[in-house]
C-alpha cells in the first residue's frame, strides 16, 4: 500500500525518518515548506474551522503545537 503524506523535515534526523516517523521510503524533499503551502491554501480558500480530533499525538510536545508557527501567537481552541 502506498501512502502520500506531507511531513516536516526536522534538522538532524536520518534520511529514513521524517518528523519522528521512522522507516520512510521513496521520500522527496521539496523546495517549499508546509507553512508555504498552508499560506497559499488559506489565501485562496479563506478561513477554515479546524478541530482537534486526537488522531495525531506528539509525546514530546504540549497541546498547543500551532504555537510553534513563526510570527503567530495563535492558540488552538
Amino acid at each position: 500500500m502506498v501512502r502520500n503524506i506531507s511531513m516536516i523535515l526536522l534538522e538532524g534526523e536520518p534520511d529514513h525518518m521524517l518528523c519522528r516517523m521512522p522507516n520512510t521510503t521513496d521520500t522527496e524533499i521539496k523546495d517549499y515548506t508546509i507553512h508555504d503551502v498552508l499560506e497559499e491554501y488559506l489565501s485562496v480558500k479563506g478561513t477554515i474551522a479546524p478541530k482537534k480530533d486526537g488522531r495525531a499525538i506528539a509525546l514530546d510536545l504540549g497541546d498547543n503545537v500551532l504555537s510553534q508557527l513563526p510570527g503567530t501567537n495563535y492558540h488552538f481552541h
